[in-house]
């Protein structure tokens, strides 16, 4: 009985862990009122609001809904109502002498088609429409989650551009201070010309790595300003 017992609450708390662990795609995408918003979230809120490719996804969803509703709308082609009237029915016509003229009856033809084939084409045809637009649905959940691990990883590479510029920045421009003193010192000859010159190639060095530097953060920045579509320093300043 406690096995039993034991069994049953495993399988309880399993049940909650699993239902626990769903994804709530609407909070992939903060709303645009949510407050205490850090700056990653905040570049991943203007990445979905102004980027293309998230209003196409979301054309997509809303042209899959639309079928539904057609393809729900063709039971009102279910029957179709056909009749016969004409200028003889409504004006009769008369001979020379007045007469009128003796008419085939009936004088009016009414009647009603139904299409036996739209009682199953019709439901098939709105479960697919569904099922296009889950798929619909599910693409536009892919592609909030795609944006936010983009946005959020090409942030954090701006960071660390950011970071990196600055330590070779600082290293320039030590590089700089003791290359300065090492010259003066070979101009006064204090200094052989072997260590002015290897001082002189590894200041060139350090300004190259300062470049590439500078050009990985300004790309890194070029990078998100694409996904949100607004100029960073609007953002982060």
């Amino acid at each position: 009985m406690k096995h039993l017992i034991f069994l049953l609450l495993f399988l309880i708390t399993f049940v909650k862990i699993s239902n626990g662990q769903n994804v709530d795609y609407n909070k992939i995408i903060l709303p645009s009122n949510a407050t205490n918003v850090d700056t990653g979230e905040r570049l991943v809120q203007l990445a979905w609001k102004n980027h293309p490719s998230n209003r196409a996804a979301e054309n997509e969803l809303s042209a899959a809904r639309y079928n539904i509703s057609k393809a729900k709308g063709e039971w009102l082609d279910i029957i179709r109502i056909q009749g016969n009237i004409n200028e003889f029915n409504v004006h009769p016509q008369k001979d020379v002498n007045g007469n009128p003229v003796p008419s085939f009856f009936p004088r009016y033809n009414f009647g009603a088609l139904i299409s036996l084939g739209m009682f199953a084409k019709i439901p098939a045809e709105v479960k697919r429409s569904k099922a296009m637009a889950k798929v619909a649905e599910n693409n536009v959940d892919e592609q909030k989650l795609r944006l936010r691990q983009a946005v959020l990883q090409s942030y954090n590479n701006y960071l660390k551009f950011q970071q990196i510029l600055k330590i070779r920045n600082k290293a320039l421009e030590d590089a700089t201070n003791a290359h300065t003193l090492i010259e003066q010192k070979f101009r006064q000859g204090d200094e052989t010309f072997e260590h002015y010159t290897a001082s002189s190639g590894a200041l060139d060095v350090i300004r190259i790595n300062k470049i590439m530097a500078e050009a990985d953060f300004l790309n890194g920045k070029l990078e998100l300003e694409q996904m949100i579509g607004v100029k960073l320093d609007e953002v982060i300043n």
